[in-house]
């Protein structure tokens, strides 16, 4: 007989929605303003909480019954960085490929073969734009719905290749200055310190740049509830 184990919902390594409390102010904020095509950076030690928040973020945008009377409708992508990605061609990928799967769950089917080949050449050229727009153009043609990418990316901290970065932020500057995209940058340092000089004008475009901090009394006494009920 096999025994199923639960997934540890405190893994901070997996997330688990069921343990999500708090942050009730900024969670409503990020929700709201993401939505309408405002873009944040969030920054916090780790082991904060700063994944679980993105993921209730992301469940909440895509759970709002007032999106779907957008246009363009937005749609988060989230993306978690890596330390392997050394190289700007492999990152813009994945955030095609996140893309990919995004419409896929929204308009009930994958873009067609070729579009996601054009969309991937563009991403490993270095041109985030072009694939991106290959992308959001299909489900404009062929679904007939507009969409409108809101970037999550997770753990920026782990890109330590400063050059990929510069490109990564300044792709994005261009993206959210053209408002076909907005963002939500999360790491543990404000990305200031890490690209001073190549992050100035994407910060004029940021809406909000929130520190996480620990959380509060009544916080921490329903997150121990919780823990409690689950053994």
């Amino acid at each position: 007989m096999t025994t199923k184990h639960r997934r540890n919902p405190f893994d901070l390594a997996q997330p688990a929605s069921e343990t999500f409390v708090g942050r009730g102010r900024l969670l409503k904020e990020l929700v709201h303003s993401l939505r309408d095509g405002k873009s944040y950076e969030l920054t916090g030690p780790p082991g904060i909480g700063k994944t679980t928040l993105l993921r209730e973020v992301e469940r909440r945008i895509q759970e709002d019954p007032e999106r779907r009377k957008m246009s363009p409708i937005p749609v988060p992508v989230h993306v978690e960085c890596s330390r392997q990605d050394e190289r700007v061609g492999p990152l813009f990928a994945k955030i095609a490929a996140a893309l990919i799967q995004c419409l896929a769950d929204q308009c009930g089917r994958l873009p067609p073969p070729a579009v996601q080949k054009d969309a991937q050449a563009a991403a490993e050229e270095e041109n985030l734009a072009k694939a991106l727009d290959v992308l959001v153009g299909w489900a404009l043609k062929e679904p007939r719905q507009s969409f409108r990418p809101i970037l999550i990316l997770d753990a920026l901290h782990r890109i330590t290749n400063e050059k990929v970065l510069k490109i990564l932020l300044g792709a994005l500057n261009n993206l959210t200055d053209r408002k076909t995209v907005n963002v939500l940058l999360a790491g543990r340092r404000p990305l200031a310190h890490c690209v001073p000089e190549s992050v100035s004008y994407l910060k004029m475009l940021l809406s909000g740049q929130p520190d996480l901090g620990p959380l509060n009394g009544a916080e921490t006494g329903a997150l121990a509830a919780i823990a409690g009920r689950l053994g």
